[in-house]
């Protein structure tokens, strides 16, 4: 069990040394919803994160969003850290499929409280100041 833990914290690390770089995590990659916590997401509804240095950005599954990091650093730095503050969305309102409204505030909502991520190959988790993590994405 300690080797399979060592490997795996050596992929991670490698993994995030060769994406990481002095600028921060991701190159401007999409990542897709695959799972918010506590309950899948609706059928066909595409919701997403783009994170690029400084910025960040995506769809919510009814309204776009972005914004830019207030503390001059990376969105998701190489330590691990995260942070997306609340910025500019637009302001659709959609009704169809039912409960599209409830899940892109809880998103939205989540995506603000992050303060970590852990990246493990194609997979990116998003982690609340609870240790807890709120989202799954699939790059």
């Amino acid at each position: 069990m300690n080797r399979l833990a060592a490997a795996l914290g050596l992929v991670i690390l490698v993994g995030a040394a060769a994406c990481c770089g002095g600028s921060g995590l991701f190159s401007d990659e999409t990542w897709v919803l695959d799972s918010p916590v506590g309950h899948p997401p609706i059928e066909g509804v595409l919701t997403t994160l783009r994170v690029r240095g400084k910025e960040y950005g995506g769809f919510d599954g009814c309204n776009s969003f972005g914004g830019r990091s207030r503390n001059d650093g990376p969105i998701a730095a190489a330590d691990g850290t995260f942070s997306a503050p609340r910025d500019e969305r637009t302001l659709r309102r959609c009704d169809d499929p039912v409960g599209v409204m409830e899940q892109a505030e809880a998103y939205m909502d989540a995506l603000i409280q992050g303060e970590r991520y852990r990246l493990i190959a194609d997979w990116l988790e998003i982690i609340d100041g609870n240790g807890e993590t709120r989202f799954v994405f699939v790059r």
